[in-house]
C-alpha cells in the first residue's frame, strides 16, 4: 500500500488513524474522511466442544478473564485512536466531514459489503447474524450513552 501511495498508483486508502500511523501511510496523505468507515473486527473463538470439556467453574473463569481482557483492549484502542487522530491533525492532515447524501452512500455500500460477506464467507449465516445483532445492540447503546453525555 505504501509503495502504491508513493508512486501515485493509488490515491485512496481505508484505515483507522492508528493504522495510518503504524503503517506509515500518513506520510503520503493529505486528507482523511472524518467518520468511522473502517473497523477491524477480531474474534477469539473457543471450540464449543472443547469449552464444554472444562469444569463449570473453569468455564466461568475463562469467560470472566477474557471479558476483562477484551474490555481493556477495547478501551485502550479507543484512547490510542483518539491520540492518533490528534497527531494526524497536528501534522496538517485535513479532515473532511461528509454530507448527508455521502453518508447515505457509505452506509449503502457497507450494507452491500456485509451481505456479500454473509453469502460468500463460508461462515455460518446464523453466527454472522448473531454477531451483527450484538453489534447493532452495542452501537445503539453507544449512541444512547453519547446522547446522555452531551452538555
Amino acid at each position: 500500500m505504501l509503495a502504491g501511495l508513493q508512486s501515485n498508483l493509488i490515491d485512496t486508502i481505508a484505515t483507522s488513524p492508528i493504522g495510518a500511523i503504524a503503517l506509515q501511510w500518513h506520510t503520503q496523505i493529505q486528507y482523511m474522511t472524518d467518520m468511522p468507515i473502517l473497523y477491524i473486527y477480531a474474534l477469539l473463538a473457543i471450540d464449543k466442544k472443547s469449552f464444554l470439556k472444562l469444569q463449570t467453574d473453569d468455564q466461568k473463569i475463562v469467560t470472566r478473564i477474557m471479558s476483562i481482557a477484551f474490555d481493556k483492549i477495547g478501551k485502550q484502542n479507543r484512547v490510542d485512536n483518539l491520540s492518533a487522530y490528534a497527531a494526524l491533525k497536528n501534522q496538517g492532515i485535513k479532515y473532511i466531514k461528509p454530507n448527508a447524501n455521502d453518508l447515505g452512500e457509505w452506509h449503502s455500500t457497507a450494507k452491500s459489503a456485509t451481505e456479500s460477506i454473509r453469502k460468500q464467507s463460508g461462515m455460518s449465516i446464523k453466527a454472522i447474524d448473531e454477531l451483527l445483532a450484538h453489534l447493532k445492540a452495542f452501537r445503539q447503546k453507544q449512541v444512547s450513552l453519547s446522547a446522555h453525555s452531551q452538555p
